[in-house]
């Protein structure tokens, strides 16, 4: 009969692997991971009462494998709709859900449209202030000379989120 003190350690550190694997998906403020770490040092100590051999055994392998389930675990994490929250860009083929079929650097076609258009300075563009275009309000920077709030002005295109701008002719 196999001793039953090996089969709860086993089962305690397979719960501990569970549970941090939990803690990945579940927002828990920790407490998952807490959990995780009992059950993991209480798994260490009865392989240690089943023998010292196993005991010393299991700390290497669990040394071991420490690593591998970090990297495991930021990778199933990176997946995650908490982690697409929090981080800045997105793992590589994950597309975001808010801006469906758009990538960084393309334009829509509205902002395709802004450009070559006109419309009216609503403050004065010294180089920076407000343009309407197109029934919209934008930020704007003239290009050239200052540009006196109601004056026409003609989009040249934009610079990241400002449109370029010349005094309409």
């Amino acid at each position: 009969m196999e001793n039953p003190l090996l089969i709860w350690a086993t089962l305690c550190l397979a719960a501990a692997v569970v549970i941090f694997l939990l803690e990945l998906l579940i927002p828990s403020g920790g407490l998952l991971g807490v959990l995780a770490a009992v059950f993991f040092i209480a798994s260490l100590i009865m392989f240690y009462g089943v023998s010292t051999m196993v005991g010393i055994i299991m700390s290497i392998i669990s040394l071991a494998a420490t690593p591998f389930l970090i990297a495991f675990a930021i990778k199933i994490w990176l997946t995650t709709p908490i982690a697409r929250l929090l981080t800045l860009n997105n793992p590589p083929g994950i597309r975001d859900a808010r801006q469906p079929g758009k990538a960084g650097s393309e334009q829509t076609q509205d902002e395709r449209d802004v450009i070559g258009a006109t419309g009216v300075a609503l403050t004065d563009l010294h180089p920076v202030g407000s343009c309407q275009v197109a029934g919209r309000k934008f930020d704007g920077i003239a290009e050239g000379a200052f540009i006196q709030k109601g004056t026409k002005v003609r989009v040249l295109g934009r610079s990241g989120a400002q449109l370029r701008a010349r005094p309409a002719e």
